[in-house]
Formats: structure tokens, C-alpha cells, sequence
């Protein structure tokens, strides 16, 4: 008996694929390096395959800003998705989320709630929105929405997607 339990042990153990993946959601260690637990996957190099998109390219104070990330094809799914708002030079993370598909859900990245988006299952996805709010006082610094997207455990596409705001302020003159 104990041999056998000793050989299905083994089989066990070795069975097991090295890593981690996040079939809930992406860990909020990822908010800075936006890169994916996969164990030893390396990031894929960048592809047309997805599209992040937004209703503007500016932004005010207290603004909301819509954005859609989708497959460009209905066959380019995606499992997993990360959605940071960054300043562009000092990359800190800046802004709130909402989210509008029930697929996806928000992240509190440095301990603020609401400051990522990422996926809450690993089902095929064709596309997912959500809203980010600009603060309300307006940095001079352009943001940058950047997206990390996972198509499966191996294909992870890291920094290939992003959406840059300009910032705008009101002139009360």
C-alpha cells in the first residue's frame, strides 16, 4: 500500500504545471510590473490581434473616459485582462474604475480601491468596457491606459496596447 501511495504521489507532483495562473482576476502585484503570474511565460511579442479603444483623447478634471478592449476578429478572444491608468513620465497609478460587463472586475492596486480593472473568470472573451474617472485635479502629465491582455496560459501580450489622454484644463477667463 504504501508503495502505491508513494508512485501516485510522484505522478501527482509531476503532473503539476510550474506556476501560477489567476483564473480570477489578475494579483495586485501586477498593478506596477502589469505582467501576467504565468510561471516561466514570457510575454509574447506584440500583435494586431486586440484593440483598446476610447470614447476621447483628452480629459478634464473629474472626467470619465469610456474604454473598450476587443479582439479584432470575432474568432480573437481573450482570457485575462489588466487595465492600469498611468501618469506617462512617472507612471504612477492615477485615476478609478468602474466596470460594466459582469466579466470583469475591479482592482486595488497601492492599497486604493478601484484603481485596475481585471477579468474574474478565464472564459473567452470578445470584448469588455469599462469607465475610468480622472481625478479631480488634473495633473499636467498625459495619462496612459495601458493594457496587459492574456490569450491563454502561454500567449500573454505585455505593454502592446495602451491609449494615451491628454490632460486639459479649464480656462475660466
Amino acid at each position: 500500500m504504501n508503495l502505491f501511495i508513494y508512485h501516485l504521489l510522484v505522478f501527482v507532483l509531476t503532473s503539476i504545471k510550474t506556476g501560477h495562473s489567476n483564473p480570477g482576476g489578475a494579483p495586485v502585484r501586477a498593478c506596477a510590473s502589469m505582467m501576467a503570474d504565468h510561471g516561466n511565460t514570457s510575454p509574447q511579442q506584440c500583435s494586431s490581434k486586440y484593440t483598446v479603444e476610447s470614447d476621447k483623447s483628452e480629459y478634464y478634471a473629474s472626467d470619465t473616459v469610456h474604454i473598450t478592449v476587443r479582439g479584432s476578429t470575432n474568432n480573437d478572444q481573450f482570457k485575462g485582462i489588466l487595465l492600469i491608468a498611468k501618469t506617462k513620465t512617472s507612471e504612477q497609478i492615477i485615476g478609478t474604475w468602474s466596470t460594466t460587463n459582469a466579466n470583469i472586475k475591479t482592482l486595488s492596486c497601492n492599497d486604493i480601491a478601484n484603481t485596475g480593472i481585471t477579468h474574474n473568470s478565464a472564459s473567452d472573451k470578445s470584448s469588455i468596457d469599462a469607465v475610468w474617472y480622472a481625478p479631480s485635479i488634473v495633473t499636467q502629465e498625459s495619462i496612459v491606459i495601458k493594457a496587459t491582455i492574456v490569450q491563454s496560459y502561454s500567449k500573454i501580450y505585455v505593454d502592446c496596447f495602451s491609449i494615451t489622454l491628454t490632460a486639459k484644463t479649464v480656462n475660466l477667463t
